[in-house]
């Protein structure tokens, strides 16, 4: 990230307040006002064939706007910052508010909590240099070269900073270092493959020559493949392969990657799991944790309304945890009654790694709607398992309300 760090930064959190004013400025008759920014900075090395091909910089702001009235609500996105560009995103969502429907379940805007720190944001990640992300990719290549293989993939690193505000006293900030090294490995014009992949958050913990053995050896062993009678198998799992699974689980790929577990899927009946509480999904040699404080876990310590994570242990039927429902919309409701009066006119803000397998880590990025109660299979709102992270996800840097 050495491209960046030569130039003078402006705090998120300081520009996340200027901006705010003005959202409150154009925001004329909204009861409550939300602006979610966000920042993303990036450096990609990308190569194929054997060669180095690209090296990519790239940096990148999104606001989000949410406004309610009432239990109508209406959110935009504009990833331009000047004043111009705000009220235009803003107006807009003033608009859509006006005809926005009722939802029943909306809940008020958090007012100010309390979260864990994390420590997530790694200097060295940032200070890197392109030459020592290249002996990177030059080892894997020089690996590859010399077993007839050819190499492609990407080495990438971000910096991801989010800042949260409203008008009922809430304030969350995150920043944090991410990276991956993907790499593939073939040949015979890719029926013999070989695929790895690590992800983390310091550079110093990328083990770069253990990610192009592990590709070189998948490569070896996949060859001559040959067709088999359908009928069941013992097999055994690669961690990358079953955090796909894992993705494609909670996800229908055929409504545009939209969450099966989330809240408005599952009472449409739009999810798979509709109709299904209480049944037993999963067998009883899987559990699954969602733990946002995890050593290998990375992203902020709340959602995308501010409310804070908490670690759940997933079972293995569809059972909500109602008491986490409940407890949290008395809260909303308690403060709602307190704060209402205060609030209704004005735009006044309230506030004056196991052992670590490199492999196995998945980074937590944004999602759709809540998911089913406090303890289905993820988060209440959050992704279990990351797609690939070659590809392109219109969903990173956009926030949907949720994360």
């Amino acid at each position: 990230m050495s491209q960046s760090s030569t130039q003078k930064q402006i705090p998120l959190t300081e520009r996340g307040h200027r901006v705010f004013d003005v959202v409150r400025k154009f925001a004329k008759g909204a009861q409550e006002i939300e602006a979610t920014l966000t920042s993303t900075t990036g450096e990609f090395l990308r190569f194929g064939n054997n060669e180095l091909g690209q090296s990519q910089f790239t940096k990148g702001r999104t606001l989000s706007v949410r406004l309610a009235s009432e239990k109508k609500q209406a959110r935009t996105t504009t990833g331009r910052l000047e004043e111009s560009f705000i009220q235009k995103a803003v107006e807009k969502a003033v608009s859509q508010l006006k005809t926005a429907p009722e939802d029943p379940d909306y809940l008020p805007m958090l007012g100010r909590q309390k979260y864990h720190s994390l420590n997530r944001y790694h200097e060295r990640t940032v200070q890197e240099s392109a030459e020592a992300k290249a002996g990177h990719v030059a080892h894997a290549i020089e690996l590859a070269r010399k077993n007839n293989l050819l190499a492609s993939g990407i080495l990438g690193t971000s910096v991801d900073e989010v800042f949260m505000i409203n008008t009922a006293g809430l304030e969350a900030d995150y920043k944090g270092t991410g990276g991956y090294f993907s790499l593939t490995m073939d040949a015979d014009n890719g029926n013999q493959t070989g695929y790895a992949n690590s992800t983390f958050a310091d550079i110093s913990e990328l083990n770069a020559g253990q990610v192009s053995e592990t590709a070189l050896e998948r490569a070896k062993l996949n060859k001559a493949q040959s067709e088999i009678t359908p009928g069941k198998f013992d097999v055994v799992i690669d961690p990358n392969a079953w955090s796909e699974m894992l993705f494609f689980f909670i996800v229908s790929a055929s409504t545009g990657f939209s969450p099966d577990f989330g809240v408005r899927q599952y009472r449409e009946g739009r999810s798979y799991l509709s109709g299904r509480m209480d049944e037993k999904i999963l067998g009883e040699n899987v559990t699954l944790v969602d733990d946002v404080y995890h050593p290998l876990q990375m992203g902020p310590a709340f959602d995308g309304e501010g409310y804070p994570k908490t670690k759940l242990t997933l079972g293995t039927s569809l059972k909500p945890d109602i008491g986490s429902q409940v407890r949290r919309r008395q809260s909303h409701r308690a403060r709602a009654t307190t704060a209402q009066s205060t609030r209704r006119g004005s735009n006044k803000p309230c506030h004056s790694r196991k052992r670590r397998n490199q492999d196995d880590r998945r980074t937590c990025r944004r999602t759709g709607q809540g998911t089913v109660a406090h303890a289905t299979l993820v988060h209440s709102r959050g992704r279990a398992a990351n797609k690939n992270p070659d590809r392109y996800d219109p969903g990173r840097d956009i926030p949907s309300g949720e994360w």
